[in-house]
């Protein structure tokens, strides 16, 4: 059989695979993307950079019930897919026991607050529901490998397809050159909306902010709590019900997790020692605080956020890199100075680094104009008008405000203007679209839309929405 070529910058490429649905990104939201597809029908195809599914969905700390659950009315708004792979992740154990112990009819009752105040926790407790980043990998795999879904790892994208403004697949790189996956609709869940850009349609708003969450284990929790006791103006745990050092400890008996922030006066005697550590801690005025979470076992996670305070520009790849370079030296210097100048730390290692330094597209209350529809600010806070086009329900920063049902996102905010072919997801479809819930949410919404629109034939833009609705609804969507 003749090899399959296609000419990308003037050059032959050899086609590896050509599929219904081809998905970029193997996050939450292109895991959910793909599976969605494949569940409606069509084949599918996830693309993903590193050597493993997760991409920052297993790499930050936003996984809490909060990406599920409205925060102040208690109702769960997340459903369908994404909600299937949280709990198989849940049951895999080793995640926070809250995913277990919540009744989500009784907090849509009563709101959060009874609920977790029998746990020792206010309801700004739910931020902290991690699920363990392994146990979740291996779900994203399991459910991919379950529903057929075609998976092609370290393979980064360097190319959109076109014919004309319809895409019609991408090249990326494989260890011996350029290949390409080709398919009848992409879906696009990079957080930028790379294939959108390299089709010449770039997201018009590059500014991110970045943050690390490196993991550390054999941490001694009860030495740490007898220093914490013992110095009880060096911290505060913003999310305990009892905060002083015996509700921590009740707290640790129960499997609850712990937000510890503070610890200035060790960090003052570290720089006292070398002006080095001066790098570490939360941006802020001076004496700045370190912020850790305690999970379970011995292990935990450090947050660090921007370097100096510093956003940066995806369009700019220098001043990206120093930043980069600026939060992986604060990553080891946290870790040292809690190894070194805190009780509990002495033993402790770093765990995992992860492969990329996250990095999120800034929150504005501004639409974009990238896509067929802006969403406005109104709709979130109000919960808007009904869609008939609705294909998503979502959840936004849980500090900003929102309607008690979260708000709808319409079919229209994931076409991006001047292309086919193409389905984009995350802050390119409305730039208020946070937490992983959320996300994984438009992923799978747009994963059915494209197998409808691959079976159905024609331009994105005359898809039968009701055809895409009822695929979701049978998927255990709610929108």
């Amino acid at each position: 059989m003749q090899e399959k070529l296609v000419a990308f910058t003037g050059r032959q490429v050899p086609v590896l695979v050509d599929a219904d649905v081809v998905v970029v990104g193997g996050g939450f939201s292109g895991v959910c993307a793909a599976v969605g597809a494949a569940r409606a029908g069509a084949t599918a195809i996830i693309i993903e950079r590193d050597g493993m599914l997760g991409g920052q969905s297993a790499e930050v700390y936003t996984f809490g019930l909060d990406a599920v659950i409205h925060y102040a009315s208690g109702r769960q708004v997340i459903r369908g897919l994404p909600w299937e792979i949280i709990r198989r992740t849940a049951a895999e154990g080793q995640s926070h026991p809250l995913w277990d112990r919540i009744d989500f009819e009784r907090t849509a009752r009563e709101g959060l607050e009874p609920a977790l105040g029998e746990l020792g926790l206010k309801p700004g407790g739910i931020e902290d529901a991690y699920l363990d980043p392994a146990a979740f990998r291996y779900v994203l795999q399991t459910v991919a490998d379950e529903a057929g879904v075609t998976t092609l790892l370290e393979c980064p994208l360097v190319g959109t397809l076109c014919e004309g403004d319809r895409v019609t697949g991408v090249v990326v790189q494989g260890a011996y050159g350029p290949q390409a996956v080709t398919g009848k609709v992409v879906v696009d869940t990079t957080p930028h909306a790379g294939v959108a850009a390299l089709a010449g349609k770039p997201f018009p708003h590059p500014e991110v902010y970045t943050g690390t969450h490196p993991r550390v284990a054999n941490v001694d929790i009860h030495r740490l709590i007898a220093y914490l006791r013992a110095n009880p103006d060096e911290w505060q745990d913003p999310l305990a019900l009892a905060p002083d050092a015996d509700g921590l400890a009740a707290l640790v008996e129960r499997g609850m997790s712990l937000r510890l922030t503070g610890f200035r006066a060790a960090r003052q005697r570290a720089i006292a020692a070398d002006p080095a550590y001066a790098l570490t801690g939360r941006v802020g005025e001076e004496p700045r605080p370190l912020l850790f979470f305690y999970d379970r076992d011995g292990c935990g996670t450090y947050w660090i956020a921007r370097a100096e305070g510093r956003d940066t520009r995806l369009d700019d790849p220098l001043h990206l890199s120093q930043t980069l370079a600026d939060l992986r030296r604060r990553q080891w210097l946290t870790h040292k100075l809690f190894r070194e100048y805190v009780p509990g730390f002495e033993r402790a290692h770093l765990v995992d680094m992860h492969p990329h330094i996250a990095r999120a597209l800034k929150i504005q209350k501004q639409s974009a104009g990238f896509t067929e529809y802006d969403m406005t600010w109104d709709e979130v806070v109000t919960g808007g008008s009904p869609h008939a086009d609705a294909v998503a329900r979502l959840l936004g920063h849980p500090g900003y405000g929102q309607a008690a049902d979260g708000w709808q996102l319409p079919y229209r905010a994931l076409i991006p203007k001047g292309l086919d072919g193409l389905l984009v997801i995350g802050k390119p479809a409305f730039r208020f679209i946070h937490y992983q819930g959320t996300v994984a949410a438009v992923g799978h919404a747009a994963g059915v839309a494209a197998a409808v629109a691959a079976q159905t034939g024609g331009p994105l833009r005359q898809v039968v929405v009701g055809i895409i609705q009822d695929e979701l609804r049978r998927q255990g969507a709610a929108f």
